[in-house]
């Protein structure tokens, strides 16, 4: 069964890492949600990859 209740939660200033990872990670996998900046941070994001891991990226301001 795919787990479907946590996630590796990735949080750094480093733009350009975050998105090194999600192009990688977004790879034949399932974009919950696109990183998209918000009021409390650059770039946010969530992602499960083709191995049925989650993921949630933050880039802080």
């Amino acid at each position: 069964m795919i787990g479907n209740n946590m996630y590796v939660s990735i949080t750094t200033k480093d733009e350009a890492f975050i998105q090194k990872a999600w192009d990688i990670l977004k790879q034949d996998g399932e974009v919950y949600m696109e990183p998209t900046s918000s009021f409390f941070t650059t770039l946010h994001g969530s992602l499960r990859d083709k191995f049925g891991i989650n993921w949630m990226f933050t880039v802080l301001k």
